[in-house]
């Protein structure tokens, strides 16, 4: 049997389809993007460079597919390729060597594409993160997510004098992974990191968007398992998890969503679009009275995160002072301190920061504040 192709085969007439858009309706809302985009920047003290790339990515979702978006995008794969020969050449130290090595475990090549991309010295490492990239389970990972994974994880661990490895989840992407596929992948990765010696104890876990969201399933899917999902067992709580600007749940019907709705990356419109190409086809005429408090956190029963610190025994939270998303990681740091109180939970708002600020910081190859946060953090989970 061939192995899974990351990147979705397209007919005669989707091609066309997709070629009709980037050649008319995508320009043009594009610089109309950028146009609102740039005036917001000025007027609201935005920094040009993040104003900027919220208007192509707010342009990328608003018109296009997920499928078309990875026909043109390159993989997950390729992406980590690149990065490791960027970091060897960058970090090439022979100290260094071991950690810069292209080293690709796959979970189940017959079935789908899923694979643990490593970063770090694997063999040698205390401590490993998992990370899951986000993209609206739509996007590819991109080269600021390597970036950020090696700079805030594993050089905190050298810095640090703990060394750690991090283990980056290529999931399958929408619409051909819709939900669970992703948790099921992420639980078959967390299993072969176990199998690699790692104890709970050892383990962070963590993600951006919908990598937050991804996470949170993860840490949900510990605490009550998701029927369809191997189970996880637990004899330990994972040492720390983070959550990036998390998409946890559905409701749009927030203070964020009104006010910033027209000046971040992503919408109302496309978060609920997002969520259409995330379920498999028969659900998506009723994606939003569907009841799944894994991937809808949000919405989960009171009491849903009692005992959540038998899961996990830190929790990083992180956010955009002017993303859509914030009032979603605002009500998921009051739910933790109501049911969890247990759970030693670090709060960050970036004040007048977009959708993903750790990651924008990255995309650029400039970690400040947001990535200078995190690292603070990080370092005092791995010294523990």
């Amino acid at each position: 049997m061939a192995p899974f192709p990351s990147k979705p085969n397209m007919s005669v007439g989707e091609r066309l389809t997709m070629i009709l858009k980037l050649l008319t309706i995508f320009p043009a809302s594009l610089a109309l993007n950028i146009l609102r985009m740039l005036v917001l920047s000025v007027t609201h003290g935005m920094k040009l460079r993040s104003a900027f790339l919220a208007a192509v990515v707010r342009t990328t979702f608003g018109i296009l597919t997920g499928k078309e978006i990875q026909k043109l995008q390159p993989t997950t794969r390729q992406e980590y390729g690149k990065f490791i020969k960027y970091a060897a050449k960058r970090w090439n130290a022979p100290n260094f060597k071991s950690r810069v090595v292209y080293d690709v475990q796959e979970l189940d090549k017959d079935v789908d594409d899923s694979a643990i991309l490593w970063l770090g010295d694997r063999k040698k490492a205390k401590k490993v993160v998992l990370f899951l990239h986000g993209g609206g389970y739509v996007l590819p990972a991109s080269d600021g997510h390597f970036l950020w994974a090696w700079n805030t994880y594993v050089m905190s661990g050298v810095e640090a004098g703990v060394e750690t490895a991090v283990a980056f989840l290529q999931y399958t992407l929408a619409p051909r992974g819709v939900l669970p596929i992703p948790l099921r992948q992420s639980v078959a990765a967390y299993e072969e990191v176990r199998a690699q010696g790692f104890l709970p104890r050892d383990i962070i876990v963590g993600g951006d968007s919908a990598g937050g969201n991804l996470t949170m399933q993860f840490l949900g899917h510990a605490l009550h398992a998701q029927p369809s999902v191997p189970e996880i067992k637990l004899s330990e709580p994972f040492s720390a998890a983070f959550l990036v600007s998390a998409w946890l749940g559905l409701s749009d019907d927030t203070e964020s969503f009104r006010v910033f709705g027209n000046n971040d990356m992503v919408s109302s419109a496309i978060v609920q679009k997002l969520s259409v190409e995330s379920v498999e086809p028969h659900k998506r005429a009723t994606v939003k009275s569907l009841s799944d408090p894994w991937s809808r956190p949000l919405e989960a029963d009171f009491g849903w995160f009692q005992d959540f610190d038998t899961v996990v025994s830190k929790l990083y939270v992180t956010y955009g002072g002017r993303e859509v998303l914030r009032d979603h990681s605002l009500a998921m740091i009051e739910t933790i301190k109501r049911e969890a109180p247990g759970v030693d939970l670090l709060t960050y708002e970036a004040p007048k920061e977009l959708h993903d600020g750790v990651l924008v910081e990255h995309l650029f190859k400039n970690p400040s504040v947001n990535a200078k946060k995190m690292k603070t953090w990080f370092k005092g989970v791995i010294i523990q």
